[in-house]
């Protein structure tokens, strides 16, 4: 008889003479076999999670302004768009919590103070001379009102009111060393600037011999 019949007749009897023992050798082994790593968040690295340089495009690198993750939290509904009401709604509960005092004005340390809290560092922008270009000692609701709005709609680049996800994301240009932002998208596209020493209205021409 060849080997690979005697093995047949051996599986076959293992399962038509002892079925309870044939399944139990079947499942000790299935539960000696690997199976897949399931990795928990706990054990989520930097890699898996992505790393600033996987944020790069052929243009530069995405980053998002301190401005723009405040307009973020403006959307309430969370449909990924910050529409007219919700930043009219965010610029008062803004102002609400910078006014510790309820006072109806907000001073120097409470602006500063809430600089620091919603836009996460005393050197983001708005400053507190765009609140204060009097270098005046409080802040009125509609101040603040009037210099937060301004900021926040340069982030609408298409201009119908409403401010996407996209439109907070800034490419830092690799070439030239600066930040593409929304402002930019605004911009005409103008002439290509003559080559040095080629002449032009306004430029150097080249010099004769």
């Amino acid at each position: 008889m060849r080997a690979g019949s005697k093995f047949s007749l051996a599986i076959f009897g293992l399962y038509t003479l002892s079925p309870f023992t044939g399944l139990g050798a079947l499942a000790q082994i299935i539960s000696q076999t690997p199976g897949p790593e399931i990795i928990g968040p706990e054990n989520l690295s930097m890699e898996m999670l992505g790393t600033p340089q996987q944020l790069r495009t052929d243009q530069g690198t995405m980053t998002a302004k301190p401005i723009a993750l405040l307009i973020a939290g403006f959307d309430t509904d969370m449909n990924y768009v910050i529409k007219p009401d919700e930043i009219e709604a965010g610029i008062r509960a803004a102002f609400s919590f910078a006014d510790t005092d309820k006072s109806g004005k907000l001073s120097l340390i409470e602006l500063t103070d809430w600089r620091r809290a919603a836009l996460g560092s005393d050197n983001a922008l708005p400053g507190n001379i765009a609140f204060t270009p009097n270098f005046s000692q409080s802040i009125s609701p509609s101040s603040f009102h009037d210099v937060l709005k301004r900021s926040i709609m340069r982030f609408d680049t298409d201009e119908n009111g409403n401010i996407h996800r996209a439109d907070l994301l800034t490419v830092e240009q690799r070439s030239r060393g600066r930040a593409r932002g929304p402002q930019d998208e605004k911009r005409t596209q103008k002439g290509n600037r003559p080559p040095r020493g080629e002449g032009g209205k306004g430029g150097r021409g080249r010099r004769s011999n």
